[in-house]
């Protein structure tokens, strides 16, 4: 392996003046990023950002070495002769961890996932020397099958004479390559350290699978079959995982009710036929509810208790639809007759004391379904924060909301400061007296996201609170 004191260092007398690499500041880079990234918004892929700008041209210096052995050596289980290459290399101060390069790796990586979109599919090669590869990549295994797995980074180049070179020497090897319509590496030339080089590189985790071999002077020739890695992501999709779970769980959870609704001919066509609305609707407002918490900030999500908050609230918006048709049911049975009718048509409507309680989902059902409401009364109905959550959700046609008395805690005044903060919210009384706002001050951040909301609110006019 490299010294660890000269490794960095450019052999004399082994590269050209003209082609050793030169200091170059970021700006030079920009006007080929934008380039670039117009072929790509064509493709409509995600751009290069700066950073994998930046990892990229880092990579293509001596710093490769130190990226590979991290890829190659850093598991306990690694063989020795890769173990001990990564401890010299990447070693921080006695008793301290080892440097993994995480971010960097990463936004390498996204580099190539984004620039090999635009990669031509010609052959490329690469050269090694003074190596011997294990038995395991030249036998066939029990299927048929000669070749291994490239646990690192993989330069290639498509200038066959630059790869020569580097299978000069003793035990030299040239491997030929040639890319197609889904296995293709990244062209890494523009923001090169080494542009002569014409490198095209791989991701980790590259199969090489060996179709023929021939020898040409003191080289060894083999022909491969590249295979590369499909699971690699970019820096965007690795950053968003969380939110992919948060994303992938609303569409299961929204199959489900719209499966429900389609299926069941009982409980939800009486509850459309009564409220005079369509599957289609409750899925629509389904799917925004879900929207406001699965298209938040990526970074939101990387924090434990805000994923819990989040996961919490899409488990509530689904479970509080799907018992639309029975808790509908529940709170006409306890109203009377004649308040029975007016429900779905009147401007007020008052349901205070025990009508409400335990049928937060009903009331929101109402709220949905009467286009005309202005002024909705809940005072002392008992609601719990779930159910006050549910309400809040469906009252941006409300003029007047009546919470008083219930048990509205950080997690309904959130849901409040969501309200004011939509710009299609035309609330302008909001009655939270003898409410509890906070969960006994344990919890404060109900209470300032509700004050964000008020900042950006325009139509509330009376805030009464005790």
């Amino acid at each position: 392996m490299p010294d660890p004191l000269t490794w960095q260092t450019e052999a004399i007398g082994k590269i050209e003046d003209k082609h050793r690499r030169k200091p170059q500041p970021l700006a030079e880079f920009e006007t080929k990023r934008v380039n670039w990234n117009s072929r790509l918004q064509h493709l409509k892929e995600p751009e290069i950002t700066v950073e994998e700008l930046i990892g990229g041209r880092l990579y293509t210096g001596p710093l490769y070495i130190k990226y590979n052995s991290v890829l190659r050596g850093c598991r306990e289980s690694d063989p020795p002769g890769l173990r001990e290459p990564f401890k010299k290399l990447c070693g921080g101060p006695q008793g301290e961890k080892h440097n993994l390069y995480t971010t960097t790796l990463h936004v390498i990586n996204s580099c190539i996932v984004k620039l090999s979109k635009l990669t031509k599919a010609t052959p490329v090669y690469r050269g090694l020397a003074g190596k011997s590869l294990p038995d395991s990549f030249w036998t066939a295994n029990d299927f048929g099958v000669r070749g291994g797995i490239e646990a690192a980074f993989m330069s290639t180049t498509t200038d066959r004479s630059v790869a020569m070179g580097y299978a000069e020497g003793e035990a030299g090897l040239l491997f030929e390559m040639q890319m197609g319509m889904v296995d293709r590496g990244a062209d890494l030339a523009w923001l090169s350290q080494y542009p002569h080089e014409k490198e095209v590189l791989f991701g980790p985790l590259s199969g090489l699978e060996v179709q023929s071999i021939r020898v040409e002077g003191s080289v060894q020739i083999v022909r491969m079959q590249l295979s590369i890695n499909l699971v690699s992501l970019t820096i965007e999709q690795v950053l968003s995982k969380r939110r992919k779970i948060v994303q992938d769980m609303c569409e299961q959870m929204q199959l489900g009710i719209e499966t429900r609704m389609a299926s069941d001919n009982t409980a939800w066509s009486g509850f459309f036929k009564v409220a005079g609305i369509a599957a289609e609707d409750v899925a629509n407002y389904l799917r925004d509810w879900h929207h406001r918490y699965s298209q938040l900030d990526s970074s939101h999500y990387n924090e434990d208790s805000a994923l819990g908050g989040v996961i919490a609230e899409v488990v509530l918006a689904s479970t509080s639809v799907g018992m639309w048709p029975e808790r509908f049911q529940l709170l006409r049975q306890k109203m009377e007759p004649s308040a029975r009718e007016q429900m779905l048509g009147a401007e007020e409507l008052v349901l205070k004391d025990e009508t409400a309680h335990g049928n937060g989902a009903a009331v929101a059902a109402v709220l949905f379904a009467n286009k005309k409401l202005l002024k909705l009364d809940l005072e002392e109905a008992k609601l719990t924060t779930e159910e006050v959550v549910t309400v809040a959700a469906a009252s941006n046609r409300l003029q007047t909301l009546v919470l008083e008395g219930n048990d509205v805690d950080q997690r309904g005044m959130d849901e409040l400061g969501q309200l004011l903060s939509m710009e299609t919210s035309a609330l302008r009384v909001l009655d939270l007296k003898k409410a509890e706002v906070t969960d006994h001050g344990r919890n404060q951040d109900g209470l300032r996201l509700f004050c964000i909301g008020l900042q950006k609110n325009t139509t509330l006019t009376d805030l009464w609170c005790e």
